[in-house]
């Protein structure tokens, strides 16, 4: 611990508890609070949860416990949760007052962004604004996957959360973006805002793992992450089709949660079309702790993203874990943070968001295994030195105690 001074922070995480979110659970529960300092996470709490997250002597919870507020009408829903965030914010204020909070930090979530604004002015403490993924624009371009009424609704409300979004960069006293992607797009707009880029990171377990070494050479090939209409899976079936042509026993793993009713089912459907349904398991989503099992056993770890504009500026988790676990990957250049990891890392291949040029790298990671095995122990012993939660924790911590 480099800092004498410590901070009493207090954090709305965006997130419902249990969080799961890396940037939630390792950098604000376990790397700032081991540093010494004292963080205070105020979130909602869905009845019943029986999940938990990291427990440290100066790691505190204040959970708001809330009933599931989807009812028939969108009026009374956001009513519900109007009332709702007023409870969070008396909750807030009590906190600040009996533990001498610092400052503010708000992650993505519009409404608590300005309650943290809000609070700021009042008690006069810095006010922190952390941003994930550009969210008014990937509500605004799903009405392109699925066009529907909801659709139009997420459309409006990714208008009107881009406004407040602006609003909250303006306001804040310093700006945690993404990735230097994200960074350099809101430096146009304000060019005298503070701004720390907060990629995501290899979590502690990851990097501890110790099955890493055993190599596996069998066929096997995975994906990790959301299956979701925006992550255009037809890519894949496309993809592993010319790999088959070279290997018959080629094997995708789809690992994670499906996000839209019906997509798995569309999905098997065309894998079936395309004469792969046989090379394609569909894993569904596990802990977080059963991840390194699966990723381990294979080859290589794919990242295939749509280059839009949502996407092009995030700093996706699938690169730097499959590395930190050993594990080479071939992913799209065309999103700069993990373009940037692979190549200074060579842990892998980065290129073009096309099927040819997918297969063809995964085609020759499969033929030659002690290439894969070399570049997947460089991207471990790059992410070790490079890409560590603790590492962000000091960084971000002396950027934290310069706003005092």
């Amino acid at each position: 611990m480099s800092l004498d001074k410590k901070l009493n922070i207090l954090y709305f995480p965006g997130d419902d508890y249990p969080a799961f979110r890396s940037e939630i659970t390792e950098l604000f529960c376990k790397e700032i609070p081991d540093n010494g300092h004292n963080v205070h996470l105020v979130m909602f709490k869905r009845k019943n949860s029986i999940h938990k997250m990291p427990s440290l002597s100066n790691l505190t919870y204040h959970l708001i416990e809330i009933n599931k507020w989807k009812y028939k009408t969108f009026i009374f829903n956001r009513f519900i949760k109007f009332i709702y965030i007023i409870n969070l914010k008396s909750c807030a204020e009590k906190i600040i007052k009996n533990e001498k909070i610092d400052l503010i930090i708000a992650r993505d979530n519009p409404e608590l962004g300005m309650l943290a604004d809000i609070l700021s002015k009042i008690y006069s403490i810095p006010f922190v604004f952390q941003m994930t993924s550009l969210f008014p624009e990937m509500r605004k371009i799903l009405i392109k996957y699925k066009p529907s009424f909801r659709a139009v609704v997420r459309y409006i409300k990714g208008i009107l959360e881009e406004k407040i979004f602006h609003k909250l960069i303006r306001d804040c006293d310093l700006f945690l973006p993404i990735s230097k992607a994200m960074q350099s797009h809101f430096k146009k707009k304000y060019p005298g805002k503070k701004m720390i880029p907060v990629p995501l990171h290899a979590p502690r377990d990851f990097i501890d793992y110790k099955k890493v070494e055993k190599y596996n050479k069998d066929n096997r090939i995975i994906y990790v992450g959301q299956i979701s209409l925006l992550r255009e899976f037809d890519f894949f079936i496309e993809m592993l089709k010319k790999v088959k042509r070279i290997h018959e026993d080629v094997e995708l793993i789809l690992l994670g949660p499906i996000m839209y009713s019906g997509l798995e089912q569309e999905l098997r459907k065309k894998a079936k079309d395309f004469g792969v349904i046989e090379n394609l398991k569909f894993l569904g989503e596990v802990s977080k702790s059963e991840v390194p099992d699966f990723v381990v056993g294979a080859v290589l770890g794919l990242s295939p993203i749509p280059p839009t504009k949502a996407y092009r500026m995030s700093s996706p988790t699938k690169v730097v874990e499959y590395l930190a676990l050993g594990v080479p990957t071939v992913a799209n250049r065309e999103i700069e943070d993990q373009r940037s990891v692979i190549e200074e890392s060579a842990g892998g291949f980065a290129v073009p968001y096309d099927t040819d040029e997918f297969a063809e790298k995964i085609t020759y990671l499969l033929d030659n295994p002690e290439v894969a095995e070399k570049m997947g122990k460089a991207g471990r012993k790059w992410i070790k030195r490079n890409r560590t939660y603790g590492l962000m924790a000091e960084k971000l911590e002396n950027e934290l105690i310069k706003l005092l």
